[in-house]
């Protein structure tokens, strides 16, 4: 017969709930992928794929936000004030993606991620 204990394991806190270490929450926060999705990224599909081309043109998190405001046909103006930054921050960002992307125009860099 099992003897049941009535103290907290090594992965429980005091109070009963799961303790994680500072190291381990750092990692799932690294690895936590944002669930917000824009009307053209609607379906599960969608935002692997947004995802994916991301990854492979190893865009960072700011440039995957702005280009996801791209592909709703936002321009700089919108861009800047939805992510507080000036619009020569933007177009720096978008400038990046650009060569990241390996494309010179918006319309090249969708037609690239329809394709993808």
């Amino acid at each position: 017969m099992e003897q049941i204990s009535s103290e907290p394991s090594e992965k429980e806190g005091e109070d009963g709930t799961e303790q994680i270490s500072a190291e381990q929450q750092a990692e799932e926060e690294e690895t936590d992928i944002p669930m917000e999705t824009t009307d053209s990224l609607a379906s599960g599909d969608d935002y692997s794929k947004f995802y994916l081309f991301c990854h492979e043109y190893q865009f960072t998190v700011r440039e995957q936000n702005i280009f996801r405001l791209l592909l709703k046909n936002k321009n700089y103006s919108e861009i800047s004030e939805e992510l507080y930054i000036s619009i020569g921050t933007a177009k720096a960002h978008m400038h990046n993606i650009f060569i990241k992307a390996e494309v010179k125009k918006r319309s090249r860099l969708i037609a690239l991620f329809e394709k993808f």
